[in-house]
């Protein structure tokens, strides 16, 4: 290109001037018109010059052409011109031409929309190390838009991407490894991209690798780390993040317990329908720890969380309506609240629905019926329970039965229940009594060290919390 103080030719004299025919020096002196750049702007005798250089078969040229030929900058709009150019260059090889050809099959502007057509240039771009063709081909085989569905291939170019930099790429790897999609799970590794988005300011990113320091999923926990991503994600209202943030606020991970703190980022995230948080809510105002105290703002909590499918919550609601705690007593409303939670493997839920069962309340009185349900909870180690299921059984005349769940009750300290055990004994033949002693015992060895675990629970689930 001219240098100095020289005056620019005209139109025709750039055309024709043997000086300037080498395709490079025609694209550069026409991208300096276009840009101004030591020379007055002027888009005519830019798109001369970048047909001239796509004449002698600049690439670039092409690809500049196809803009102008879509903007009608400096040359007419023709939309069949901006895409021959494009095409011209992306057939040629060129990454950027494929993965702006790419996007137009992609969103159809300019051409007729094709998954097909898009998935294929943006993997011609990816394997040439076009970055942001490889993920936008990794999001291809992730769905199955336009190429068969593949985690495996989604993983492999998400993480081709985000090994060069691409920051959503990373995010991507990160819930591969987390998730075992397409690759083994891995929540270390996963954890190294998470931060390498985070570190981009991905709150996403920042959020799931909040939750991957609190569980301690593949390490030990890191509460402190836990909350510093937290609150990064938090802060720019990524609902998870508002939720584990005041979860360790309240409980007092990794930072002093602040509970009017805790309460405002439950709050949010409450908002945005998490139902943990409601649910946290619910108890927080049911013990008026951080928040006034108040059976009824609890129970709407509840019922919010509920709603929502948290069977915490559910079980929570039924027992507001059994007890008519912030909400009128309605067995009928706790009887269908412990049905939803127990449906879901709610053990206190189905406990309550089997004592319903079992003594008629809300429901027909139905001793099958309550068996069934008390059986889904003896296995867990819940004592009453055990005492429960021989009395429904004695009911029913299955006396074996029930002497065997009496005799186990009273095994792990159900003295009450030690006479009715005895008084069996009388209606039953030495063999059975022997056959169902020797099946308690059984039963025992394979339970005790539930029920240690389940009494260690109960004792822990009233322990105070951090101030």
């Amino acid at each position: 290109p001219p240098t100095g103080a020289v005056e620019a030719p005209g139109a025709e004299a750039i055309v024709e001037d043997g000086s300037i025919d080498d395709p490079k020096a025609q694209y550069e002196m026409a991208h300096r018109y276009s840009q101004g750049d030591g020379l007055e702007r002027d888009n005519l005798m830019a798109g001369l010059l970048f047909l001239k250089a796509a004449q002698g078969g600049s690439l670039q040229a092409h690809i500049e052409l196809s803009d102008r030929f879509e903007s009608g900058l400096g040359l007419p709009q023709s939309f069949s011109l901006s895409f021959s150019h494009l095409e011209t260059a992306a057939k040629q090889g060129d990454a950027e031409a494929q993965f702006r050809l790419g996007n137009r099959y992609d969103t159809g502007r300019t051409v007729s929309r094709s998954d097909e057509r898009a998935a294929a240039w943006f993997q011609r771009a990816a394997e040439q190390g076009h970055v942001e063709s490889q993920f936008l081909i990794g999001n291809h085989f992730e769905t199955g838009i336009g190429v068969p569905l593949s985690q495996v291939q989604a993983y492999q170019w998400f993480r081709k991407a985000a090994d060069h930099g691409h920051v959503e790429s990373a995010y991507r790897v990160g819930l591969c490894l987390i998730r075992g999609l397409g690759a083994s799970r891995d929540p270390r590794t996963a954890a190294d991209y998470f931060g390498q988005a985070g570190r981009k300011d991905h709150s996403c990113a920042q959020a799931e690798l909040a939750e991957i320091l609190f569980s301690g999923d593949g390490s030990s926990p890191d509460f402190a780390g836990a909350v510093e991503w937290a609150r990064k994600a938090a802060e720019k209202g990524v609902i998870q993040a508002e939720f584990r943030l005041g979860y360790c606020l309240e409980q007092g991970f990794g930072v002093i317990a602040r509970l009017e703190e805790a309460a405002q980022w439950y709050g949010k995230a409450a908002e945005g329908s998490h139902p943990w948080a409601m649910f946290r809510l619910g108890l927080m105002h049911e013990q008026g720890r951080g928040v006034e105290g108040s059976l009824p703002k609890a129970a709407e909590f509840y019922r919010a969380a509920a709603e929502l499918e948290w069977t915490e919550a559910q079980t929570k609601l039924g027992l507001c309506y059994e007890s008519g705690q912030g909400v009128p007593q309605q067995f009928g409303e706790a009887a269908k609240w412990f049905r939803r939670a127990a449906e879901r493997s709610d053990l206190q839920a189905r406990e309550r629905l089997g004592y319903y069962y079992h003594h008629g309340i809300a429901v027909d009185r139905d001793f099958q019926a309550a068996i069934a349900w008390y059986s889904k909870v003896v296995d867990s180690g819940e004592l009453s329970s055990q005492a429960n299921v021989a009395e429904c059984y004695e009911a029913t005349g299955a006396l074996q039965e029930a002497y065997l769940w009496y005799n186990i009750a009273a095994a792990f300290g159900s003295v009450a229940f030690v006479g009715r055990r005895d008084a069996l004994v009388a209606n039953l033949d030495p063999l059975q009594v022997v056959a169902c002693q020797e099946k308690a015992v059984e039963i025992f060895g394979r339970l005790w060290t539930k029920v240690l675990i389940r009494r260690r629970e109960k004792l822990t689930a009233f322990s105070p919390v951090p101030a």
